[in-house]
């Protein structure tokens, strides 16, 4: 069999992996001139944000404690000063609720001692159901439609499948906050994103779906060959 005369093609196909959750996190720093203060008044603002996030529809659920911390800036070592971080994360299947709950603590930005950062982390992602089986048959089929071709071009026949082997799966990100698409996909071709609508408001987290992220797979695959007829 080692000895038996093959072709041997690249089959290519790929599914999209739509986002299910966003991970927003919130860091609230508060600066104080003793390090019990700092730590107390973090405690009472972070239960006020706390509060603020579910009075505009998140569930204690999806909100989760990321940890604390304090420490004195380098550049302020030699002055009096603290600075206690509180890190709370919002993990929701909801987009336009969380973002609109989120939007709410702005109105800390204006305060000298108290300070609100928001970043957005990678999407917990989902595959739709049957979406890796239809790409692997697009691969197969992709392998076959080459690897006929060639036989055809060397005045052979295509044989049985001698070996198959999966490739490591390359990826796509989908460009949101979090999930940065820095070097696109070589040239290769995205399927574009569906939008949804639904009847939340006018906010485009309500209105529209996330961007999908897309999953390349390949497959070598090995062909017997035969001699022309």
């Amino acid at each position: 069999m080692t000895s038996q005369h093959y072709i041997e093609v690249i089959g290519e196909g790929l599914y999209q992996e739509i986002p299910e959750q966003v991970i927003l996190d919130i860091q609230l720093s508060v600066r104080a001139a003793q390090e019990e203060t700092a730590a107390e008044d973090n405690k009472k603002f972070a239960n006020t944000l706390i509060n603020e996030l579910l009075a505009h529809g998140l569930t204690q659920a999806e909100i989760r404690f990321g940890g604390r911390q304090s420490y004195t800036p380098w550049w302020k070592r030699k002055k009096a000063g603290q600075e206690t971080r509180t890190k709370i994360t919002v993990v929701s299947a909801r987009r336009d609720i969380a973002y609109k709950a989120v939007d709410s603590i702005s109105r800390y930005l204006n305060n000298k001692r108290i300070s609100v950062e928001v970043s957005e982390r990678q999407p917990i992602f989902k595959t739709p159901d049957g979406a890796v089986s239809q790409a692997f048959e697009a691969a197969m089929v992709n392998a076959k439609e080459k690897a006929e071709h060639l036989a055809n071009l060397a005045s052979c026949r295509l044989g049985n499948v001698l070996e198959i082997q999966e490739w490591r799966r390359d990826m796509r990100h989908s460009g949101s906050y979090g999930d940065s698409d820095w070097w696109g996909d070589s040239g290769a071709m995205r399927m574009a994103a569906g939008a949804g609508i639904n009847e939340f408001d006018d906010d485009p987290a309500g209105r529209l779906q996330g961007n999908a992220r897309t999953i390349y797979i390949k497959f070598r695959v090995r062909y017997g060959i035969l001699g022309s007829d």
